[in-house]
């Protein structure tokens, strides 16, 4: 349950706010700034924003240990940290997944992508081992979706993570595998 809290350093005039109001405003103030400083360590606007979704919701799990000051430098602190952290895990776990950047051609270009190739002469096995090469946070996701039949909500659910995310995660994951087959096929 919401708390509520009364402060007046960032313009409420003494409001009573409550606890899910004061994550909103630090988003609202430094996921800009979060995000700039993300993309610049890690050189991918996705990863940047997927790094600053991780740090609030650490920050909303957290909430209880932080000044309600949106300016204090505990906050900032805690902000810049948890951003360090999560982008250096992010790294760390990544390392071993990359994969060469694809050359954009005209297709994709025009929205006209063609991913049956994909399913050409792969069996079920091979498509769940590729599926396991994939970060742990697409391969959960992707294992769920096609091998379980799970859909997008019960996924959100069981891994206690926004709907919108699944999708996104979902999405990233097909790409990948788009580039490994598209990779082993030339």
């Amino acid at each position: 349950m919401d708390r509520a809290y009364r402060f007046s350093s960032d313009g409420t005039n003494g409001k009573c706010i409550t606890d899910g109001q004061f994550v909103s405003q630090l988003y609202l103030t430094y996921a800009d700034q979060l995000r700039r400083q993300a993309y610049s360590m890690l050189h991918d606007y996705h990863r940047a924003e997927d790094a600053v979704q991780i740090v609030f919701t650490s920050v909303f799990r957290n909430r209880d240990k932080l000044t309600r000051d949106i300016e204090s430098k505990a906050t900032k602190s805690y902000l810049c940290t948890s951003l360090k952290r999560t982008v250096y895990n992010l790294q760390r776990d990544n390392k071993k997944y990359r994969l060469a950047e694809e050359e954009e051609d005209e297709e994709k270009f025009l929205g006209i992508e063609d991913d049956s190739y994909i399913y050409d002469a792969v069996t079920c096995k091979e498509m769940l081992d590729e599926i396991r090469m994939l970060p742990p946070q697409y391969s959960e996701v992707l294992i769920m979706r096609v091998v379980y039949n799970r859909t997008v909500p019960e996924i959100s659910q069981l891994l206690n993570i926004d709907a919108a995310l699944v999708r996104q995660r979902t999405h990233r994951a097909r790409e990948i595998l788009k580039k490994l087959y598209k990779a082993k096929k030339q």
